[in-house]
Parts: structure tokens; C-alpha cells; sequence
């Protein structure tokens, strides 16, 4: 990663911060961004989430034949153990006392990681992807929701 010139959104806290750290020690230029006002509402919030992956998968399609150095990645992590939960508009489950949640350095290592090796869509924990799939496949996508938790 030495001498890479890293953007990293989210930095104040979670994943960016932890992500901010790895990148910083291992030789790149972190540049870094962060914003802490009013939490999101969470139909937003994911919203902005698929539309993000839309546009990661668009522009990834746009650029591979005109400038095939440039890398588009997505990075899927699952639950998060951070704060995000208590300061979300209308509450929300504080995922840092959720068994299964990871820790921010585990999924920030995720990242460090494709920045080195470049791949379009990583899913930080075996078996995601397959969730995934299976949760988009479902007839009831809320019910499905629900024998995930």
C-alpha cells in the first residue's frame, strides 16, 4: 500500500477510523472524511446503500474497458459491533451486544486487504454471499429478514 493515496469516508469512528489506522501504518496517504450530524433513518440509510451498489456496479462496467487499471470494488460486511444502532432516528439495536457482529478492525483488515488485491464484490464473513443471494431470492424478502435475525 506504500506511497497509495487512500480516501476514507466515515473516519471519525467504526470501520473508517479502524480502516483509517491500517492504511496509515501500512505506508498509503489516508485522506480522510467524516460527517457527524443527525443519524439516518434507516429506510434511508439502506436505500442509499442499494443505490450505492447500483452505482458501483455501473461504473465498474464503464470504466473496465477504458481504464482497466482503475479498480471498482464493493466491500459487504454483515452487522458491525459499533454505535451506529443508538444514534439512528427512531432507535435502533445497539449491534455492539449482538453475538454475531464483527468488530471494525476485522472488517476494516477486509478492506485493507482489497486495496492490496483488487476484487469487485467481498463479502467480509464465509457464507454471506450466499445469504445474500438467498434473501434477494426470496418470495417474502421481510420474512426471510426475520429468519435472519
Amino acid at each position: 500500500m506504500q506511497d497509495k493515496v487512500v480516501v476514507v469516508t466515515g473516519a471519525s469512528s467504526g470501520i473508517g477510523a479502524a480502516l483509517a489506522e491500517i492504511v496509515g501504518g501500512s505506508g498509503a496517504r489516508p485522506v480522510l472524511a467524516a460527517r457527524r450530524e443527525y443519524a439516518p433513518i434507516r429506510s434511508a440509510y439502506s436505500a442509499a446503500k442499494h443505490a450505492l451498489n447500483a452505482l458501483t456496479a455501473n461504473l465498474r462496467m464503464e470504466l473496465r474497458s477504458t481504464h482497466p487499471g482503475i479498480h471498482v470494488s464493493s466491500v459487504h460486511p454483515g452487522v458491525v459491533a459499533t454505535d451506529f444502532g443508538l444514534s439512528a432516528r427512531h432507535g435502533g439495536v445497539d449491534s455492539r451486544t449482538l453475538s454475531f457482529g464483527q468488530s471494525a478492525e476485522e472488517v476494516a483488515r477486509v478492506i485493507a486487504d482489497v486495496i492490496e488485491r483488487p476484487r469487485a464484490d467481498v463479502y467480509t464473513r464465509p457464507g454471506a454471499r450466499e445469504r445474500v443471494a438467498a434473501y434477494y431470492a426470496a418470495e417474502d424478502m421481510a420474512e426471510a429478514e426475520a429468519r435472519l435475525s
